[in-house]
């Protein structure tokens, strides 16, 4: 089977996507907040009634990329906690197909 693959062989691979996936979770929402703390003061230094409402308009947008930034990471890992549970167990004591994603939670643990 392709997916049935040793669990060493990909803890590399696998450790990096779950940086990424922590670097997706905390720093972008946080650079977010900072952009839309800029937005707020730049309206406010500006004093235009118009560029204010622009600037809340870009809030509001902001605020809901950063949640869904915040949110996607978390649907991954409980995707992938869920797959693990429903693995099915391999033909002839063949490792199973979902290994990897047994693999993959187990890195999130480590990480």
């Amino acid at each position: 089977m392709i997916l049935a693959v040793s669990c060493d062989n990909l803890k590399f691979i696998l450790r990096i996507v779950a940086y990424l996936l922590k670097v997706i979770q905390w720093v972008i929402p946080i650079l977010l907040i900072l952009l839309i703390t800029f937005d707020f003061l730049k309206a406010v230094i500006g004093g235009d009634e118009k560029k204010s409402k622009e600037a809340l308009s870009k809030v509001g947008k902001r605020l809901l990329y950063a949640v869904i930034l915040f949110l996607i990471p978390i649907l991954v890992k409980i995707v992938f906690r869920e797959v693990g549970k429903v693995s099915p167990s391999g033909f002839g004591g063949e490792a199973s197909p979902t290994s990897w994603v047994d693999c993959f939670n187990q890195v999130l643990e480590e990480v």
